[in-house]
């Protein structure tokens, strides 16, 4: 790994922990529901391309209408799943000090 991605290395650990505590959250719920677009968004990372954040392991996509904000390429499930999975993994990251939040959107 290169010295520049270091540096996302706990930002990586710490989101690969709460992806698994929201799956673990989703798989206790049904997927009932309305369809949504739920996703985790990590903010304050100005100036930060998204290549770099795929390299060190972070699967993401820019914000389209934010510099610095990065939508997290995660899905529960299609309903209930999606949304209790999402909340779970932003109460974790936010528990750690992690800058994001939900993005609500019907599809």
């Amino acid at each position: 790994m290169g010295a520049g991605l270091s540096k996302y290395s706990e930002l990586t650990k710490l989101i690969d922990e709460a992806l698994s505590i929201g799956q673990q959250a989703a798989d206790k719920t049904n997927d009932g529901g309305t369809a949504n677009m739920d996703a985790l968004v990590i903010c304050g990372l100005k100036g930060v391309r998204e290549s770099t954040l795929n390299n060190a392991g972070i699967s993401c996509y820019k914000h389209w209408s934010f510099s610095g904000s990065f939508v997290l390429n995660r899905s529960y499930g299609q309903g209930d799943k999606n949304t209790v999975g999402i909340g779970a993994a932003k109460d974790y990251l936010k528990s750690k000090g992690v800058d994001c939040y939900i993005h609500h959107q019907m599809d």
